[in-house]
């Protein structure tokens, strides 16, 4: 029995065909994110939370329920509560955060409806909840952006 030689290309095609589907099967992991416009929070709050028992409170008084999981050996979250507002339109938008010192600052910009915008006539409590990967920082804080 004589083995023919197989092109390099074939072996190129064999081991893509292998390889392929499990990196392409591969996904990255999604930032956990909480964000809506309707919530028991009534004034206005920014802070960032950088352990669980912060984060249960947090939970607890401005969402009147049971925090959800967040890995805080990975993660900082940002927590921005815009209070009520007499109409839809507003919405938070976070910036790229960056490492002043051991601190994490994680900037914000809220963005309020436009002139002439078509915009839900009801009260509404936007807010929105992020988190961010730690980067090796100590503790953390938001900035709001002008």
């Amino acid at each position: 029995m004589r083995f023919k030689k197989i092109p390099a290309v074939w072996w190129l095609c064999l081991i893509l065909m292998v390889w392929c589907p499990a990196v392409l099967a591969q996904t990255p992991e999604e930032t956990p994110e909480w964000r809506g416009v309707f919530c028991p929070q009534k004034t206005y709050l920014a802070q960032a939370v950088t352990d669980k028992g912060a984060w249960d409170r947090l939970w607890q008084t401005a969402m009147g329920e049971k925090a959800p999981p967040l890995d805080f050996s990975k993660y900082v979250a940002a927590a921005i509560f815009l209070g009520e507002k007499p109409t839809g339109g507003y919405w938070i938008e976070f910036g790229e955060p960056r490492l002043a010192g051991t601190n994490l600052v994680i900037p914000f910009k809220v963005h309020d409806p436009q002139p002439g915008q078509f915009v839900a006539q009801m009260l509404t409590q936007p807010f929105y909840l992020k988190a961010f990967p730690k980067k090796g920082a100590k503790d953390a804080a938001v900035e709001k952006m002008p």
